[in-house]
């Protein structure tokens, strides 16, 4: 319909252009309008360019008429004499009475309609042939895009009394074509095979022009990367079949030759010392041409500047190729600029937290020289914090040589009531009741309150801690616990251990992602023994069934990874001493604890994680080894999974201990090779991952007995999401290495408790 009237407006211009070609000058006594209904007349008279007493010829009648078309008010428009008198004769545009979207599943029902209002489109409006077609150009143009060629795009009108048109806009998107060839001419140092291998577009795949742009963009970075200088990409022809399902691609290519850098230079107004600057970039005489090499020595240098108050300098690289001698000059002009100093810094947004709690995490300080790194590591304190939910430092230029630091932030609930029910094959029904508070009245002070039950303990912990009891970030904490813990519930043994105690601990920032913690507790442990588990019996006769004894914890953690949840670069390192001295029962114990998780990004989605942990005790005084109810085990979803929980290592026997579970031992050796990935095919997956893991580990006597032979492996997949009642992780292992006598359970899971 729209074509159709397309033509009749064209045939109608014809008409005027000959009706004008005829048109006799006359004077103009008066001028009247006809035909119009919604527009007033002085509003006509105001586009008009004629005027009552001028004389109208062609000329002024066709501006007269382009200036009422212009407007966009008319269907039609003409110009008669009658009697010295200029009659106008128009016909309005119809109304958009009403707009509705059909067909459409791609492009969202919101985005079109604020499309279409866009250009004029929408309900109340004057309807216009043009723009309706500009929009259906445009529209079939974003499905090209996105790989559908096939779609139908046309707008059906229906003309309504008073001068008014319903609209429907109606879509039929059709199948998205795939993509069947990709052939490349001018490759002769890789084959089409290496080539296909670094696009993310393959034969088979839907087809969509902004990743072939983005593929295309990766081609020619692959080439430069490589020494090709030269590298261009001539022309790409994209060909459909005659169903428009299938797209047919040829990149035709210029390789050139491989060039290898001559000389490598640093000029310009430098203001830093030559020797440091030069030794950040890592282009060197005689290296293959790389441009990441460049852009990687290009950033480095301006890292540099930026670390020395040279916020504005620029570093720009020039490379003048030899062609015969297949070589490169590369220069790098620096430009250093004035220094930048801090004024002021101002807060905005922080309408519950301190100031003093958000500035004592600022490395950027006023009236300093104004460091890019120093307002990166600023900004990721804040965030590290959980206080806000959006962290925004932005500096305003003040003068040339001076800018306000702006301090934005929105503020989060740092408080939590939480009530729980979590389900594990190792602990059963778990009970859990929580108050905490991270942020104490805007102090940045941390209080929480923790009540758990379940099948195997009953735990009760409290703790007040504030991070900054010194101005330099020297942390000190009180806390209190009592817990009840049923052995035999644990798959540990025949036993019932009661303990209450106190604590306080503290911790000493050594650089950015490291510190130092101590602690000293003081708690009596409580035995209560089963009738047949003898070597329990047998240590309440010797020692007694409460023991009292201080401790001292000292410990060292550095965590360098990008995150709390899912971290998929970075380290997390630790190690801790715990040190009961003899008590009056006459023994003591000390543990050792070492921990190590190296995550390496392989891919944008795929991460690789190493995990280590060992740990080891012994006796003191009466004690060669560690109390039994001490020890460590290992198996089970938190340690070695595919095997029962706390089921590794050497076990009682029935008939002489009373029970035939697991010891426990002084040494234990666990860890972890999991390649990590966003869960596939969900858009919103950073609650979700998952996982293929090796396991191994084993718990032994003594250090000294250690045999890499007995240490157990599994293998397996295993899916972690973060659900609104708590964790959940689920697990299916296979054990590859393992015993006879091991007990194995392939499934296992774990709900409302952390991973």
């Amino acid at each position: 319909m729209i074509k159709s009237r397309w033509i009749a407006g064209v045939l109608c211009w014809m008409w005027v252009a000959a009706a004008l070609a005829a048109f006799a000058p006359f004077k103009v006594h008066q001028i009247e309008i006809k035909g119009n209904q919604r527009i007033g007349d002085q509003t006509i008279f105001n586009y008009l360019p004629v005027e009552k007493g001028q004389i109208l010829d062609s000329d002024k009648a066709a501006d007269a008429l382009r200036a009422l078309y212009a407007t966009g008010f008319f269907k039609t428009a003409a110009l008669f004499n009658e009697n010295g008198v200029l009659v106008i004769k128009v016909v309005e545009r119809p109304t958009i009475a009403d707009v509705k979207i059909e067909g459409n599943s791609l492009i969202n029902t919101e985005d079109l309609e604020k499309g279409l209002e866009a250009i004029g489109i929408k309900k109340g409006q004057l309807f216009s042939i043009v723009k309706a077609d500009q929009m259906v150009k445009e529209l079939r143009h974003q499905y090209e895009n996105m790989g559908y060629y096939g779609a139908k795009i046309e707008i059906k009108t229906e003309t309504l009394p008073r001068n008014r048109v319903a609209l429907l806009l109606k879509i039929n998107e059709g199948q998205s074509a795939t993509l069947g060839r990709i052939t490349f001419t001018g490759n002769q140092a890789f084959d089409d095979r290496t080539l296909r291998a670094q696009m993310q577009l393959h034969p088979g795949a839907q087809y969509a022009q902004d990743q072939l742009r983005g593929d295309l963009d990766t081609l020619q970075s692959f080439y430069l990367n490589k020494g090709f200088a030269a590298f261009k990409l001539r022309s790409t022809q994209v060909r459909l079949s005659p169903d428009k399902q299938k797209v047919y691609l040829t990149i035709n290519l210029h390789e050139g030759q491989v060039y290898h850098f001559k000389q490598v230079v640093l000029k310009g107004e430098l203001k830093l010392p030559r020797a440091l600057l030069e030794s950040l970039i890592t282009v060197q005489p005689g290296q293959r041409f790389s441009r990441q090499a460049i852009i990687e020595s290009m950033n480095a240098l301006l890292d540099k500047y930026s670390e020395h108050a040279y916020a504005n300098a620029r570093v720009v690289p020039q490379v003048i190729l030899d062609d015969a001698a297949r070589t490169v000059d590369l220069t790098f002009y620096v430009q250093p600029g004035s220094r930048v100093y801090v004024r002021y810094i101002k807060l905005e947004g922080n309408t519950r937290t301190r100031d003093h709690v958000i500035r004592r995490e600022l490395r950027q300080l006023e009236a300093a020289p104004y460091s890019q790194t120093m307002v990166k590591l600023s900004k990721k304190r804040l965030r590290k914090l959980g206080y806000f939910k959006q962290v925004e430092i932005m500096p305003t230029p003040v003068a040339e040589d001076m800018v306000d630091l702006r301090v934005r932030v929105e503020e989060q609930p740092t408080g939590s009531l939480t009530a729980s029910i979590g389900y594990s094959q190792l602990y059963g029904v778990s009970l859990s009741l929580s108050v905490a508070e991270r942020n104490v009245l805007g102090s940045g002070a941390t209080m929480s309150i923790k009540a758990t039950t379940n099948s195997s303990s009953k735990n009760l912990d409290l703790s007040l801690t504030n991070p900054y009891f010194t101005p330099n970030g020297v942390s000190l904490g009180v806390g209190g616990f009592w817990r009840e813990v049923n052995a035999d519930e644990l798959y540990i043994a025949n036993y019932t251990l009661n303990t209450l105690g106190g604590k306080v601990f503290g911790s000493v920032p050594l650089d950015e992602d490291s510190r130092f913690s101590y602690g000293v507790q003081l708690k009596r442990d409580e035995l209560v023994c089963g009738e047949t588990f003898t070597t329990c019996n047998d240590f309440v006769a010797q020692f007694g069934e409460q023991v009292v004894a201080p401790s001292v914890n000292l410990g060292w953690s550095l965590n360098s990874t990008n995150a709390f949840y899912f971290p998929t670069k970075g380290y997390r390192l630790s190690a801790s001493l715990d040190v009961t001295p003899t008590s009056d029962q006459d023994f003591g114990y000390g543990k050792l604890f070492l921990s190590g998780r190296v995550f390496f990004p392989l891919t944008r989605a795929l991460s690789l994680k190493v995990k280590a942990e060992a740990a080891y005790g012994a006796g003191v005084g009466a004690l060669e080894n560690l109390p039994f109810y001490e020890r460590f085990y290992a198996g089970g979803i938190s340690s070695v999974r595919g095997f029962e929980p706390n089921s590794l290592g050497e076990h009682y026997d029935l008939i002489t201990d009373g029970t035939d579970v697991a010891k426990g031992g002084d040494f234990k050796l666990v860890g972890t090779f999991a390649l990590i990935s966003p869960f596939p095919f969900i858009e919103d997956s950073s609650n979700l991952r998952v996982s293929l893991y090796t396991d191994y580990g084993y718990v032994y006597p003594d250090v000294e007995q250690f045999n890499a032979d007995e240490l157990r492996v599994s293998v397996g997949v295993m899916l972690n999401w973060i659900t609104p009642v708590g964790p959940l992780a689920l697990s299916f292992a296979k054990p590859i290495r393992y015993d006879d006598n091991d007990r194995l359970q392939q499934f296992q899971f774990s709900l409302g408790m952390p991973f």
